[in-house]
């Protein structure tokens, strides 16, 4: 097919589309564009933490010398890598779920359990994230550091908070996507 034909589809494909589906469709990328992105800072992250704890344990056995801080490093780096990568560990599905109850139940008694654990686990997270940014807000006046190397806390407690902000990216995606599933249901 040449590529006028494919554009022309395209562009006749998403007249067709109502105003709800561009919105939805538009912010479904972003939500995978910007899970994707802390991802890779996750993966960076995680590369940073191998080398470190590598170099240390190299440095330690070999030249009796170990890396100031590594231990502490290893640590923050571990906590925002673990809130980068929640979001995109959701996105996937990857997380640990036991449905056995759940597969028993009627597939609409499911969608309204879902929804309704969505709807609390964005509310949880919201809670979750202002707790860290106000956390922050603390550590920050407080001029609190870590205490080997003197890091600013507060650096990791915002990158937290931008983390677990991402992380409810998907459920609100997913409540999106049911919410308007069910209105045009209903239209129709």
């Amino acid at each position: 097919m040449s590529d006028k034909r494919k554009e022309s589809l395209d562009a006749s494909a998403s007249k067709a589309l109502s105003f709800t589906d561009k919105v939805l469709h538009k912010f479904e990328i972003i939500v995978y564009s910007i899970n994707s992105i802390m991802h890779d800072v996750s993966k960076v992250l995680l590369l940073f933490m191998m080398l470190l704890i590598s170099g240390d344990v190299i440095g330690r056995y070999f030249f009796n010398f170990s890396i100031a801080g590594a231990h502490e490093m290893t640590g923050l780096a571990l906590a925002v890598l673990v809130f980068f990568s929640l979001g995109s560990t959701q996105l996937a599905n990857d997380h640990i779920s036991i449905d056995f109850l759940m597969s028993k139940c009627h597939w609409r008694l499911r969608e309204i359990i879902n929804v309704i654990f969505n709807i609390i686990i964005l509310i949880l997270l919201f809670f979750t994230s202002f707790q860290l940014f106000r956390s922050s807000i603390r550590a920050f006046q407080g001029n609190e550091q870590t205490g080997d190397l003197g890091l600013p806390i507060y650096l990791f407690q915002i990158f937290g908070g931008i983390g677990v902000i991402i992380f409810a990216l998907p459920f609100a995606l997913l409540l999106m996507k049911t919410f308007i599933k069910e209105v045009e249901k209903n239209e129709s």
